[in-house]
């Protein structure tokens, strides 16, 4: 069975929030801006363990999806190309999906994956959680 980011995910950010932002101007509510942060780990037969962040947005109606990849050992072939296969299926899906590999031997390694010019960065300038209310999913805690 093939491993899917949507498990690691477990629901969706608009359905996180219990009340709507209001705009400053215009007084019509709009979506709130939500960020999630959830940890995960692939381990499969056939597979080393590959661990990683997946931080999720929902701003303007983006769906976007960040995964930092955590690991200390190389991941192994056959769990990088699972791990490919989940991220190819999420874009597929409509998601902006970004992997963050900051290590270099890390990111030489998944960077020989077909196609991972697409959604390997080495180092991200992205922050999807400034101004935006985080939910721990691991935890269920709110901080707001």
């Amino acid at each position: 069975m093939a491993f899917d980011l949507r498990i690691a995910m477990k629901r969706d950010p608009l359905e996180a929030t219990a009340s709507e932002v209001t705009g400053p101007s215009s007084g019509v509510p709009r979506p709130p801006c939500v960020s999630l942060v959830v940890n995960g780990v692939l381990d499969e037969p056939g597979c080393n363990e590959l661990m990683f962040r997946v931080r999720r947005s929902f701003d303007k109606g983006a769906d976007t999806v960040i995964i930092e990849l955590e690991n200390i050992e190389l991941p192994n072939a056959v769990c990088l190309h699972r791990f490919a296969d989940s991220v190819m299926a999420e874009r597929s899906a409509g998601r902006q999906v970004q992997v963050i590999a900051r290590e270099p031997a890390l990111y030489a390694r998944c960077a020989s994956i077909s196609d991972s010019r697409d959604w390997l960065i080495a180092d991200s300038t992205i922050d999807v959680t400034a101004g935006r209310r985080a939910i721990h999913l691991d935890s269920g805690h709110d901080p707001a």
